[in-house]
């Protein structure tokens, strides 16, 4: 076994890995890490995924003592230093929607729960270890587990870290076959252990962590999902409102939904798109609309409350009391019930809940402005107002 030399001296990493019932991978995955021609990488902490089963298949690895002999196979590699993973193996069982461990992976709620469990120490563990490398590896476990593990990585992962996969002779399986090199009993298995060759096979990922505010850095898996699902689709989101057509048009990826629009859900979403398109808190000149109402004859003091004064007393009259309306409460109302109206004209709900806020419901007890939009990542070049002339 040829030592390292200087320029070869290997980084130190946290493996995170999914095991089933292969565990084997696991040894595999580090024995190829150590011996790559460039960038060597030794393993001196080990976060472990897995079900009661696999944790059952660990145990006898431990037992026979797997990891003390690679790792002293390992400290050959260099002339200085002994390397140990003793107390640095982490085991998580993975547990279902209801908190029992698991043996198996069936259902989708036992996914879920499994996402937010392996979001939930992939963070922590970062947090605790901002500037050391994870390499996670989805060679073992069920076929959900590895998209899992990868999800994650991609969710939380930094750009120094990395995914792999372990590729190894499809004409050879070995049970007792832990690593190049390890002890095996059988005489007849050790020769056909000597041409079992490992391969590491790293797999880009994109770290998402770089779209992320504070306040999505924090949410569980599936509510960051959802939210980065919304603010990709509002950056990519054209939306058009015909004033004169009394029309809602929304162009996103090859789809296109139209809509026509009561003057109510028309006024609203044409300040909002205002404000939206230009930054600015009041709607300069707002256009003539039908139904008789000239948004010209508003009050110049206090426009925006003006504005909403004039659609629902003229309009809406049972929404207001004593000729007041209060913003917030008016578009929160609003758009809960636009929503509905998009929901049963079959628009999806990705679009509907990207481009309406579901936390416009109640708005006014919030104490915090109304927002239109689930984010404020609308480019203002994918808003289009359409005007008739003026007379």
């Amino acid at each position: 076994m040829t030592r390292l030399n200087k320029t070869q001296a290997p980084s130190k990493v946290t493996l995170v890995a999914v095991i089933g019932m292969s565990p084997a991978v696991l040894t595999e995955t580090i024995w190829a890490l150590a011996h790559k021609e460039e960038n060597p990488e030794i393993v001196d902490e080990i976060i472990i995924f897995t079900t009661t089963k696999g944790k059952e298949l660990l145990d006898e690895m431990n037992k026979a003592k797997v990891f003390d002999s690679l790792y002293a196979d390992l400290s050959k590699l260099s002339a200085k230093e002994k390397y140990s993973i003793k107390g640095k193996i982490k085991i998580e069982i993975l547990k279902s929607a209801q908190g029992n461990p698991l043996d198996d992976i069936r259902s989708a709620e036992d996914n879920q729960a499994i996402c937010e469990t392996m979001l939930g120490t992939l963070r922590a563990h970062i947090k605790e270890n901002p500037k050391k490398k994870i390499v996670a590896s989805v060679a073992g476990g069920r076929r959900s587990m590895s998209v899992i593990m990868y999800s994650v990585l991609s969710i939380v992962g930094r750009s120094i870290d990395s995914i792999c996969h372990i590729l190894t002779n499809p004409d050879i399986q070995l049970r007792d076959f832990y690593y190049p090199g390890c002890k095996i009993k059988s005489g007849a298995v050790a020769k056909k252990a000597k041409n079992i060759k490992l391969e590491l096979a790293e797999i880009p990922f994109v770290p998402l962590r770089f779209l992320m505010s504070p306040t999505q850095e924090k949410m569980g898996y599936i509510d960051l999902i959802n939210s980065l699902s919304s603010k990709l689709l509002i950056e990519n989101m054209k939306v058009e409102l015909n004033c004169k057509a009394h029309t809602l048009t929304v162009k996103c990826e090859s789809r296109k939904y139209e809509c026509r629009l009561n003057v109510k859900y028309l006024i609203i979403l044409y300040v909002y798109l205002y404000r939206l398109k230009t930054g600015k808190t009041t709607c300069g000149n707002p256009p003539k609309l039908s139904y008789g109402i000239d948004l010209k004859n508003y009050n110049k003091d206090n426009e925006i409350e003006a504005l909403f004064n004039l659609a629902y007393n003229k309009i809406s009259p049972y929404f207001c009391d004593d000729d007041f309306c209060d913003e917030k409460y008016i578009a929160g109302t609003c758009f809960g019930d636009l929503r509905e109206k998009l929901k049963e004209k079959k628009w999806p709900k990705d679009v509907v809940s990207a481009l309406l806020s579901e936390n416009n419901n109640n708005a006014s007890n919030s104490g915090k402005p109304v927002e239109c939009f689930a984010s404020k990542g609308f480019l203002p070049q994918n808003i289009t107002i359409l005007t008739p002339p003026s007379d």
